[in-house]
């Protein structure tokens, strides 16, 4: 879970109480207050989740549009990062809805390839939901040569 301002506050505050051991309800009030008093918006962000990835292949180009489906996916676009086996998706169209995230497929190879969603580095990974296609030869130039060398 993170948990953030929206906009800018200095305050160093001291508590009696360990906020950690407390847990995040703890967290949650001071939150709350400091977002009340200086009139900004406490977010919290849980894990994402992915529940779908449409269509789960591509040309070993890329460049094919990716939906991915799920949880979590905060409005804030330089926050969020996708990766099909650890490369990053190019022209990410974040912010669909909550749910729902756009980008294009890195160029790659291989069957059953990771994916990845980040909200503020926290990740979510489901594995072998990805596969690129095998390369097609279209042609092959010179067509014939000599069996001596």
């Amino acid at each position: 879970m993170v948990q953030y301002f929206k906009g800018d506050i200095a305050e160093v505050v001291f508590y009696a109480e360990d906020l950690t051991a407390s847990g995040s309800a703890a967290f949650d009030r001071v939150g709350v207050s400091l977002a009340a008093k200086y009139g900004l918006e406490w977010i919290v962000n849980i894990r994402p989740t992915i529940a779908t990835v449409r269509p789960n292949h591509s040309p070993t180009s890329g460049g094919s549009q990716i939906v991915v489906t799920g949880t979590g996916f905060d409005s804030v676009t330089d926050a969020v990062t996708v990766t099909i086996g650890g490369q990053t998706c190019t022209s990410l169209q974040h912010w669909v809805t909550d749910t729902e995230l756009r980008c294009l497929a890195p160029a790659g190879v291989g069957a059953n390839q990771d994916v990845q969603v980040s909200v503020y580095t926290i990740p979510v990974v489901v594995n072998n939901w990805f596969s690129y296609e095998r390369p097609e030869v279209l042609s092959l130039t010179p067509s014939s040569v000599s069996a001596v060398g």
